[in-house]
């Protein structure tokens, strides 16, 4: 048995001053016996009672639905005991500040109250038990709740009833908190340096720390888990008790320099510090710094309308794209008045795009990055309408730059209706060879090269198409290359290609004939020009016959189907069908170049490589850029998430 001496001098759990006081503790544990020894002392001088002794039996029977037997630092037991004739009960443990954290976030959608807690996350249990948790609990669902040492914790127990719903005569809720740990008398010195996106961090532990833990953040995270009191904000420095499943690690032992990466400039952060003694006492430290100014150049972007890769002016659209100095770009199409309606509400346009915007796969940032850049287009826009088409980019140091440019669509053709205005894109061509095999070659069909051709189709009704034949054989040179080659304007508009028209008629659509040699299909290396020519095989003799005719056209109901239809001469009778042919008279051709020996028959290519963007254009409240650990804030609202259904 202790002295009295030895009672107050280290084994006092607690002392009071005349009359009866109340003594509480967490050293004992149910279903056990403890001694209780009590002394008395008078000061001036001190002269000590005897040592009196009480028997403490904590094997009692349970009358409670639950019962904590033990709290530990970071561990607890409490028994749960069936009433008579129940069959089925369930039981969750939480920490409080997630419990209240889910009541907020589900405010708006109704009363979260601990019965109903207890039903969506409450393990089920059959008979009476005892249960422990030792450094982590089940949590109901997917995720665990981590016991660290002075945190509040919510312990739930009740009886279900057959809809589900927890009967409110057999429920009860225990409120406690863990043991603290107590104050470590050891230290952890810490320096910090820091550039704009890096820190090193050196941690020199006193010997007698065993291990520790470190955790950075922004500042502002810090602040937001200090508004749920310091165990909150050092559980979060804690982490898991299990480092390895710890989305950033955290244990450390002896002396560490760390270095995280990824760091925003001028942003201030806070290295969090909760170290252990032998006796698991804590050293607890929140240490701040702020990273430095960029010191990199920004972002650049170029943006340039190619008109050249517009097939549909009213519908389409084409951007090239060529940035410099950045890591990552967001791109999109946007409609206008969605734009300057949020810009009205104060938000920024480089906001906007970041968050509505299509981010660029690898392969399109790394031929953003060259000098030729990357072209954007899409076939999904609205005739004679404004829109944006924008793009952001970020650099390694997370400073962003913004640009865009504003356009408007055409007017929809009048002639031709929706079938003129869907036609325009790029296609496969397929007919066959003297020998009946497959040919198979590209062709784009568009309103016009450039502003003065699309104008110039558009008065004629007509589209242009351009390829024709084996493009190895016929490559297509575009208008700016006749010019390069030293070519006026005039000549280049007639001989760019291989091309062909598409003309829209009150009676139908057909390819034109090319009436006295009227228009060209371009030159590949010969003295006369080549044309659109019809040559068929006649009947009677099996030789070559040939004309110049207008070719009818035939389009499927959803429009990816273009037939060039062969022209039939009833008087023959016979078979035309198109062929390109050089010339230097309407009367007759010189050589053929390339024959189709059955309809031409074009396949659209549906693939785009950008989009529209339809739904809300919505302007972020909070950007945050490169966040770090955020598993209790996701915990926490995939809980609430589970409770709305």
């Amino acid at each position: 048995m202790p002295t009295a001496e030895e009672l107050f001098t280290d084994g006092t759990i607690g002392q009071f001053e005349k009359g009866v006081a109340e003594v509480t503790t967490l050293d004992v544990e149910g279903g056990k016996k403890f001694d209780i020894y009590v002394a008395v002392r008078r000061i001036n001088p001190y002269v000590y009672s005897e040592v009196k002794k009480i028997d403490l039996n904590t094997d009692l029977p349970y009358t409670d639905l639950v019962t904590l037997e033990r709290i530990g630092k970071t561990d607890f037991k409490y028994h749960v005991e069936f009433p008579e004739g129940v069959t089925s009960m369930k039981h969750v443990v939480i920490k409080k500040t997630d419990y209240e954290a889910i009541k907020s976030i589900l405010a708006m959608f109704g009363t979260v109250t601990y019965e109903t807690y207890l039903k969506v996350f409450g393990h089920p249990l059959s008979e009476s038990t005892d249960i422990e948790h030792d450094k982590f609990a089940e949590y109901g669902f997917s995720e665990d709740i981590h016991i660290h040492s002075g945190t509040e914790f919510i312990l739930m127990v009740g009886v279900p009833l057959e809809d589900g719903n927890i009967d409110p005569e057999q429920f009860q809720v225990i409120e406690f908190s863990t043991r603290p740990a107590g104050l470590c008398p050891y230290d952890i010195k810490v320096s910090i340096e820091s550039t704009s996106t890096t820190a090193t961090i050196s941690l020199t532990p006193d010997p007698e720390i065993t291990d520790y833990r470190v955790f950075v953040d922004k500042k502002s995270e810090f602040d937001y888990w200090r508004r749920e009191g310091e165990a909150q904000v050092r559980s979060v420095v804690i982490g898991h008790w299990d480092d390895s499943t710890n989305p950033v690690p955290r244990a450390q032992t002896g002396n560490v320099v760390l270095n995280p990466t990824g760091l925003v400039p001028n942003t201030d952060y806070v290295v969090g510090i909760v170290g252990f003694d032998s006796e698991r006492h804590e050293c607890v430290k929140y240490i701040d710094f702020r990273t430095g100014e960029p010191i990199g150049p920004k972002p650049q972007i170029a943006i340039e309308a190619k008109p050249e890769e517009v097939t549909a002016p009213w519908k389409s659209a084409a951007y090239n794209v060529k940035i410099q100095n950045a890591v990552s770009a967001v791109y999109g199409y946007f409609l206008k008045s969605q734009i300057d309606e949020v810009l009205a509400n104060g938000a920024e346009i480089s906001a906007v795009i970041q968050n509505n915007g299509i981010t660029a796969s690898e392969e399109q940032l790394a031929e953003m990055l060259t000098s030729e850049g990357i072209t954007f287009e899409t076939s999904d826009l609205s005739a004679n309408t404004q829109y944006i088409f924008g793009v952001y980019a970020i650099n390694d140091e997370y400073v962003s730059t913004a640009e865009y440019v504003t356009f408007t669509t055409d007017m929809l053709p009048q002639i031709g209706g929706e079938t003129r205005n869907n036609m325009p894109g790029r296609y496969t061509a397929s007919t066959t060879d003297v020998n009946g095999n497959t040919v198979t070659f590209p062709v784009t069909i568009t309103t016009g090269v450039d502003d003065a051709t699309t104008a110039e189709y558009a008065l004629a009704n007509r589209l242009v198409a351009l390829g024709f034949g084996p493009e190895s054989q016929f490559p297509y040179t575009s208008l700016s290359d006749m010019i390069a080659a030293g070519n006026t304007a005039e000549e280049a508009a007639d001989l760019y290609g291989p091309k062909w028209f598409i003309e829209f008629r009150e009676d139908g659509i057909v390819v034109p004939k090319p009436d006295n040699l009227s228009w060209t299909m371009g030159n590949f290396g010969t003295d006369d020009n080549s044309y659109f020519w019809a040559v068929g095989i006649r009947p009677s003799d099996g030789r070559d016959i040939d004309n110049l005719y207008d070719f009818p056209i035939e389009v499927s109901a959803d429009g990816n189907t273009v037939t060039v239809k062969g022209y039939y001469n009833a008087n023959i009778p016979a078979y035309y069908y198109p062929t390109m042919c050089t010339a230097a008279s309407s009367w007759w051709f010189n050589d053929i170049q390339f024959r189709c020996y059955s309809e031409l028959v074009l396949t659209r290519d549906t693939s785009t490589s950008a989009y529209l963007h339809r739904g809300a254009v919505k302007a972020p409240k909070t950007v945050v850029i490169n966040s770090f650990d955020r598993s209790v804030k996701e915990s926490r609202q995939r809980a609430a998430d589970l409770m709305k259904k």
